[in-house]
């Protein structure tokens, strides 16, 4: 694991000034160097086999902080990460899953046009709200067909019982969707899991 005070220290006795205010103040930087790229093949490789040598980490990070430049912001871009953060936060609302939302009730409860709305979903997800809202029910009803292997309670959730939770009414119709974003029944998920 690696310690921001590690990193602070050897910031100072380095006499990094430009790196300790980025790390302190920028909101953001824009970093596009070798340092760079060697830390996030360095990331990846120790994502499957845990640090190993966490010097080499903090050496990469000084250079990448001493070197990013303050991250410009276009004037409408952090309305859009406001929008964004709001979108994500009622996507996942266990409340919101189990009635979904029409897209004006969406418009309407996130204080937004259905313009901006479209424009950012589609810009940072690559679909439209209510799609993108339904993708998610439907991870987190797979999620919960997977659990039932963990779950060792007496009482067995059924399927039609999880789709009714994540707001999918009718079990025909959850079940198509399912097959056709996951590749397999809900059934089968649960078999799968055993």
């Amino acid at each position: 694991m690696l310690d921001k005070q590690v990193l602070m220290k050897m910031l100072k006795e380095c006499n990094a000034e430009q790196a300790i205010h980025n790390l302190s103040k920028a909101r953001g930087l824009d970093i596009n160097n070798e340092a760079l790229h060697q830390l996030k093949k360095l990331t990846r490789k120790d994502l499957r086999r845990g640090i190993v040598n966490p010097t080499k980490y903090y050496d990469l990070i000084v250079t990448c902080l001493e070197s990013g430049d303050k991250r410009i912001y276009k004037k409408g871009l952090t309305k859009n990460y406001r929008l964004l953060g709001e979108i994500v936060q009622l996507a996942h609302d266990n409340k919101q899953m189990s009635s979904p939302m029409t897209l004006s009730n969406v418009c309407q409860y996130l204080d937004t046009g259905q313009a901006s709305l479209y424009r950012v979903c589609h810009d940072y997800f690559g679909m439209g709200i209510i799609e993108m809202m339904t993708q998610i029910r439907l991870e987190e009803a797979r999620r919960a067909l997977l659990m039932q292997k963990q779950n060792h309670s007496v009482r067995k959730t059924t399927v039609h019982e999880i789709a009714i939770y994540y707001g999918f009414k009718h079990q025909g119709r959850f079940s198509r969707r399912y097959f056709t974003t996951f590749g397999e029944l809900p059934s089968q998920t649960i078999e799968g899991a055993k």
